[in-house]
């Protein structure tokens, strides 16, 4: 999950969206998501994270924008001045942005800041009516909140007894410059012509890779992130990028097949698409993934992609990784509240029956589709067997069945013979 700290970083630059993992349940309803509520996700206090947008509705949305554009701002124009002083030839103007950042800054007993209320009106009959909230920091939150503003990663360089060998700064330099270029990919204005707009967004793919692999490892966590946007022309676009930096994309876009991007159910799908073009080079590391990935829990959701980047690619050796799935299955689904979170007893998720059926049945469903799309007479027999075991998995059996072998099949017996024959 080593992509996750550079997608977290994305996030907060493109001000897209909260990310979760696919091991949701946590102790007291926790999320699961990447940033696991720490202190690098210092929203107001509030349920849940929404889908960030300029159309909030909400004081707790707005103060969750505002958050978001600040630190896009500072990261973008005011920070890459600051760390700019390193590369300076006078010794006296390095310190300019580690005094930002040194000695760290406590976090408050009192974090995050609270919604408070504002206004009030009393009405006709004497009831008060709540007009407003707001957000009212103490001096205190908002030095660490300033605080924050830093990437975990240059706070972490300038805090560091070397903080000011050559290598370091020109490394805190360097991320100045990448996050430069993000802003000001970010912030320009789009491109009448579609044709213009994917010019537009290659330019900025070559500003990244030409500074090194980590502005094409940042390229890379932005555009994936892309994927998830709700406009296609977007989604198209970082496809074409991912696409262009070639191989070096592929370990990260199949780290994001483990998050789920809140507020759209394409990401994943997204992302196996672009997974996909890659062709052959994406088999092995795709295999690779499901035989050391976590088992589990709800982390069928997160293989299921993976299964279906298998069918994808249509490789022969996805057959074996995919039966070894269906014999590995390891699912379990957990009770929910009304405000579907998840029930814990004794610090335990309590497992769900028949989430838990449920969930292996449309796993293995999936699992029938891939075999049926790689199209090879050998993945006939785990097909037949789980058939045989569940009989509702008779329609996804007979067109996987009919994929491979361009025959239609009626019964259990039809199929098992005609299986016989392709022997």
């Amino acid at each position: 999950m080593k992509f996750a700290l550079a997608l977290f970083a994305a996030l907060l630059l493109g001000a897209c969206a909260s990310t979760q993992a696919t091991d949701e349940p946590r102790p007291n309803g926790g999320s699961g998501a990447f940033s696991g509520g720490t202190d690098e996700d210092p929203f107001v206090s509030g349920p849940g994270k929404p889908v960030i947008t300029s159309l909030n509705e909400t004081e707790a949305d707005r103060a969750r924008w505002d958050w978001y554009t600040d630190v896009l701002n500072f990261r973008g124009v005011k920070m890459p001045r600051l760390l700019r002083e390193l590369e300076s030839k006078d010794p006296a103007n390095w310190g300019v942005a580690r005094e930002r950042v040194v000695p760290p800054v406590k976090r408050p007993a009192k974090w995050p800041p609270q919604l408070v209320d504002s206004r009030t009106e009393t009405q006709k009959d004497g009831t008060v009516k709540l007009i407003e909230k707001r957000i009212a920091l103490t001096r205190e939150q908002e030095a660490y909140r300033q605080y924050l503003m830093w990437p975990k990663e240059i706070r972490a360089r300038l805090q560091a007894a070397d903080w000011n060998t050559a290598p370091n700064r020109e490394w805190l330099a360097l991320q100045g410059r990448l996050y430069a270029l993000v802003y000001e990919f970010d912030t320009a204005t789009p491109l009448g012509r579609a044709d213009r707009e994917t010019d537009r967004w290659l330019d900025f793919a070559d500003a990244m890779t030409a500074q090194g692999p980590d502005g094409e490892q940042m390229l890379i966590s932005n555009m994936i992130v892309r994927l998830g946007h709700d406009q296609q022309d977007y989604t198209q676009n970082a496809h074409i990028v991912l696409v262009r930096v070639g191989p070096n994309a592929i370990q990260p876009l199949l780290d994001a097949l483990w998050v789920a991007l809140a507020g759209n159910p394409n990401f994943n799908k997204n992302v196996v698409v672009v997974l996909a073009d890659f062709r052959d080079r994406a088999v092995g590391p795709a295999i690779t993934e499901l035989m050391e990935g976590q088992r589990g829990g709800v982390t069928w959701r997160a293989r299921r992609h993976l299964v279906d980047l298998l069918g994808r690619l249509r490789d022969a050796r996805g057959i074996r990784a995919i039966t070894e799935e269906i014999e590995k299955t390891d699912i379990q689904e957990f009770k929910r509240d009304e405000n579907d979170q998840v029930i814990f007893e004794d610090g335990k998720a309590v497992v769900d029956p028949r989430r838990t059926e449920n969930a292996v049945f449309l796993f293995h469903e999936c699992c029938i589709a891939a075999l049926g799309s790689i199209g090879r007479k050998e993945g006939l027999k785990p097909i037949l067997d789980l058939w045989e075991k569940e009989p509702d998995h008779i329609d996804g059996a007979q067109a996987a069945i009919y994929e491979i072998t361009g025959k239609r099949v009626e019964t259990l017996q039809e199929a098992r013979a005609l299986a016989a024959k392709l022997k």
